[in-house]
């Protein structure tokens, strides 16, 4: 939280290098932000009042900082890959990246949070680099984080004690992983 943020909205603190990076970025513009018909939604979401300019800038800035704290993530992501590749040791390391949840940002007027059953809560990265992983590859299967267990396991070859519940990500038959 930074101590410039309106009530109501906690927005990242980006390391100081990394401020006002993205200062100048506009929102995404996404269908159902400021949803101006609401009618289909729950009560809930009915009572929201349209996305005034203050709020908009509020959302703007949370936004933006988002982005700006994760350029210190692809820093530290840059010097792991590079120690790995480094000591040989890339070509034998699975690397999974993902998140726990999506955020909403002005969507069907919801001006933050990650609580709600909507597309931008509920979609994650989920980016998957090492053995067996076909390289460029985009797949549009519906995973869940208790896959994330059972991919690992089918990279590193043990076999699981019991049968996991979850499912590798996408493991076709000769074994290598599409992720």
């Amino acid at each position: 939280m930074d101590p410039d943020d309106a009530p109501g909205f906690r927005t990242p603190s980006p390391a100081p290098q990394d401020r006002d990076r993205f200062a100048r970025l506009a929102l995404p513009n996404r269908p159902a932000y400021n949803e101006a018909d609401v009618s289909d939604k729950p009560s809930r979401i009915r009572k929201l009042p349209l996305i005034d300019a203050a709020t908009e800038a509020n959302i703007r800035e949370a936004h933006q900082q988002r982005l700006e704290s994760l350029l210190s993530l692809d820093r530290a992501v840059v010097r792991i890959v590079s120690a790995l590749e480094a000591t040989g040791q890339l070509d034998e390391t699975l690397i999974v990246f993902t998140s726990d949840n999506g955020y909403m940002e002005g969507e069907h007027r919801v001006t933050a949070g990650k609580q709600l059953p909507y597309e931008p809560a509920i979609r994650v990265p989920l980016v998957v680099r090492g053995p067996g992983v076909s390289a460029h590859r985009v797949a549009r299967t519906l995973v869940s984080n208790v896959d994330l267990a059972a991919t690992i396991l089918d990279v590193a070859g043990p076999a699981p004690a019991r049968r996991p519940v979850a499912r590798p990500v996408a493991a076709p038959a000769n074994g290598a992983l599409d992720a």
